[in-house]
């Protein structure tokens, strides 16, 4: 049975990540607090936007970001959106959609847009942790 983040500090020294910087695309306090919660012992930094449109504007400042967590039901821009517009400027970047939609329509449109992986609110920090770590190294930017 999963315990939480004090049971992913022995994985962290496993995993190899190197202070990557992950876009959280989240309106929602809470979730985003549970984000950091969970990616806190990995060495992982997060930079939130709350907006469609905020994010949109913080990848076109030219911060590096090595990963993005896509919510959809966003203020202002939804994620799908989000998503066609980040493909067109960010094409190789990867997405990982997390999200309370969790029908499996969803998830193939996620997919067909251009996600890298989906996963589904609320997702275990273990299934979070790895499919971040996978994709980090898969899609080395």
């Amino acid at each position: 049975m999963e315990q939480g983040p004090q049971l992913q500090v022995k994985a962290a020294q496993e995993l190899n990540f190197r202070g990557e910087h992950l876009l959280v695309v989240e309106d929602n306090d809470h979730n985003y607090f549970y984000l950091e919660v969970v990616f806190e012992p990995y060495n992982l930094r997060l930079t939130r936007a709350a907006t469609g449109s905020k994010a949109l504007q913080m990848l076109k400042s030219g911060e590096r970001f090595d990963l993005v967590v896509l919510d959809i039901r966003i203020p202002e821009m939804d994620g799908w959106e989000v998503l066609r517009q980040l493909r067109i400027s960010h094409p190789t970047l990867p997405v990982m959609g997390h999200t309370a939609y969790a029908f499996e329509t969803d998830r193939k449109r996620g997919l067909e847009l251009g996600m890298n992986a989906f996963l589904t609110k609320p997702a275990r920090p273990r299934d979070l942790v790895e499919t971040v770590h996978e994709l980090l190294m898969t899609h080395k930017i």
